[in-house]
């Protein structure tokens, strides 16, 4: 039958590894250590992801499946995997920015509030208000090599058409991504 990527199944309800025993050619099925070496991930990894888009492109007729990854209910930061499928149901490549969950870092010392006033300080520090409130949420995030728990801290300062993404460390308040 070859690599059709049609799914029987409610693709939303599946994970990664699914949706490729369903779609992918044998080659490039995630099984074993072909997988691990074919994306850097191991078998956890590959389950720790869930669909969060299903499109089909008007431009190119290429269909786009992107899995959000998340560990301990937490997301990653970031963390995807994009399968991009032709119309004919061939994978024609699979793009991923997904982190190896082992050895996280669980330390939380830092509560949300503390990481926002880090945050809004960085971004605006003249104290000037803010046009929607500050929100902060926990995710992980991949570094050195692993992932550790960060605020994921969202600013939308008054003034020029400006928004922040600024992760602080969960344990340290270190300032790790401000974009």
């Amino acid at each position: 039958v070859g690599a059709r990527a049609m799914m029987a199944v409610e693709p939303r309800a599946q994970g990664f590894r699914c949706f490729l025993r369903h779609a992918a050619r044998p080659e490039i099925q995630p099984s074993g250590d072909a997988g691990e070496q074919r994306l850097g991930l191991d078998d956890g990894d590959l389950e720790s992801v869930r669909v969060l888009r299903d499109y089909v492109s008007r431009s190119t007729g290429l269909r786009h499946v992107t899995f959000a990854q998340s560990f301990d209910g937490i997301p990653v930061f970031g963390g995807t995997v994009t399968v991009h499928i032709d119309s004919a149901g061939e994978i024609v490549r699979v793009t991923s920015t997904a982190a190896r969950g082992e050895g996280r870092k669980q330390n939380r010392r830092l509560e949300a509030t503390d990481a926002a006033t880090i945050a809004s300080s960085d971004v605006n520090p003249e104290g000037a208000p803010f046009l929607r409130d500050v929100t902060a949420s926990v995710v992980w995030f991949a570094m050195d090599g692993g992932l550790q728990l960060a605020w994921h801290v969202e600013l939308e300062p008054e003034g020029l058409p400006q928004f922040y993404d600024v992760l602080i460390d969960a344990e340290t308040g270190e300032l790790l991504l401000r974009r």
